[in-house]
């Protein structure tokens, strides 16, 4: 009964790569919502269009959403308390996004939902079942629907069904990218959107298949973002903003990946059953990485910035070695996150000393030995990111394609630099590569071909994905 009986289900085997659904969303957040927390303004933008037969058409088609609107009529029409879980839960939410939204019990508060009311009222916008325009309730189911079903590009009919697994087998792409997923970038009531990630000339979507997936299993995707969180926090995160545990243990292929000193920290639905000290190991972790992150994409916005963006790099590469050791744990799902943080940094740094050559209020150049360094860190972490990813997504995930294709060019940079001496790095960790096929090159052939399975990966993994649905209907 996951997902309270809604959603898809592998009606044959289904590979890698295969399409799955392609939709364009019937509504792109408002500028007034991007970068900011779930709030009415986006309520507002739906009821101030021009169009009021388009109004309508958005209105209509939020009705068909969880929350449904038959849902909420039935939770609230009778008398007694509801009997089912999911109404009991409706009831629960309402409730909370009253009080943070809608009007107190003695007419005080944020005095918006009434001025939508109005709103809805003059232009006559009503519900599917109601000569009456548009209520209080009407208003509130409308922010829930948002909270549990947008993704970051918008708010899709049909996409809204996949539901959440810690494992999924699916990946949503934002419309139009190349770069990366928005699968795990559901709205929620405490979720930012990035402006950067929320391309409003976008068009259609699509979910393709990550894994084999045999007849008769789910088809799921990840809610969280970012993806790599621990089990503590996305046990915590998943039953505040949409209200179902996962429980206290993570999937068992998974498993190794979460453990903590040889155990799995202790967890709950509720925040303060998760003080204990293995979970505060992966929190303070993570707080740490968030405000690296956040630090990263500030630098990114201004120019000259190359000596900030190479201590940001440093501070990475010592929480990376740090957090193995509290940890206790090289392969915990975490690592993987300060890795490709990591490498940003290192592929931003090089990029700026690129772009300031000339500029003689950026400092100097990198020289040849230098760039080798910095080349070298690049290549030995994307190595071990690699073989983390494989870890957790399996073989066929894009993200594995994109690490591919560093150690791809990393490597070629290094083979240039050395020009034809073997390069002195042990790439695999425990003698072994990602794909635990080979051993570390030993020779400058050994090393070419090192570059040429990378490259090979790469194009393999991405010709899973061509993105070319739109283009192949037209």
């Amino acid at each position: 009964d996951a997902g309270g009986g809604r959603g898809y289900v592998a009606m044959c085997d289904i590979h890698p790569g295969t399409l799955l659904l392609m939709e364009r969303p019937f509504f792109h957040w408002p500028s007034e919502q991007l970068g900011k927390p779930l709030n009415l303004s986006t309520i507002q933008s739906i009821l101030e269009m021009e169009d009021v037969d388009a109004v309508q058409v958005v209105v209509g088609a939020m009705e068909q959403l969880h929350p449904t609107l038959s849902l909420v009529e039935s939770a609230f029409t009778s008398n007694t308390q509801p009997s089912d879980e999911e109404s009991r839960q409706v009831v629960q939410m309402f409730h909370l996004m009253k009080e943070q939204f809608g009007r107190s019990g003695d007419g005080s508060g944020d005095n918006t939902v009434d001025q939508l009311v109005n709103l809805a009222r003059e232009k006559k916008i009503s519900s599917s079942v109601s000569t009456n325009t548009l209520q209080e309730r009407d208003i509130v189911r409308m922010l829930l629907t948002l909270r549990y079903n947008g993704f970051g590009s918008g708010v899709y009919l049909h996409f809204s069904m996949f539901n959440h697994d810690c494992d999924p087998n699916c990946i949503k792409f934002h419309p139009e990218t190349e770069e990366d997923d928005d699968d795990a970038l559901r709205l929620t009531s405490s979720t930012s959107l990035d402006s950067e990630e929320n391309d409003q000339t976008t068009s259609y979507s699509e979910v393709r298949a990550t894994k084999f997936i045999k007849k008769g299993e789910a088809l799921t995707l990840q809610y969280m973002n970012p993806r790599e969180v621990s089990h503590a926090t996305r046990r915590t995160h998943l039953m505040e903003q949409h209200l179902f545990d996962i429980g206290p243990d993570p999937p068992a292929n998974r498993k190794e990946m979460e453990l903590v000193t040889n155990a799995i920290p202790a967890s709950s639905a509720t925040k303060a059953a998760t003080d204990n000290e293995n979970s505060s190991v992966t929190t303070n972790i993570e707080q740490t990485l968030e405000a690296l992150e956040d630090m990263m994409a500030e630098l990114l916005m201004e120019p000259n910035m190359s000596e900030q963006i190479q201590a940001l790099e440093l501070s990475c590469e010592e929480l990376y070695l740090e957090s193995k050791d509290l940890l206790g744990n090289q392969n915990h799902l975490l690592l993987i996150r300060i890795l490709r943080l990591q490498l940003d940094a290192i592929e931003a740094f090089l990029k700026a000393k690129e772009s300031n050559n000339g500029d003689q209020n950026a400092g100097e150049s990198l020289s040849l030995e230098e760039r080798g360094t910095v080349t070298t860190k690049f290549v030995v972490s994307a190595s071990e990111l690699c073989r983390l990813q494989i870890l957790l997504l399996g073989e066929h995930h894009p993200d594995v394609a994109r690490t591919y294709h560093d150690l791809w060019k990393g490597i070629g940079v290094l083979l240039t630099n050395h020009a034809g001496k073997v390069p002195d790095v042990k790439l695999y960790s425990n003698g072994d590569n990602a794909s635990n096929s080979t051993t570390n090159p030993k020779s400058f052939v050994e090393w070419s071909r090192e570059e040429n399975r990378c490259r090979k990966e790469f194009e393999r993994i991405s010709s899973l994905y061509p993105r070319d649905a739109v283009t192949k209907q037209t």
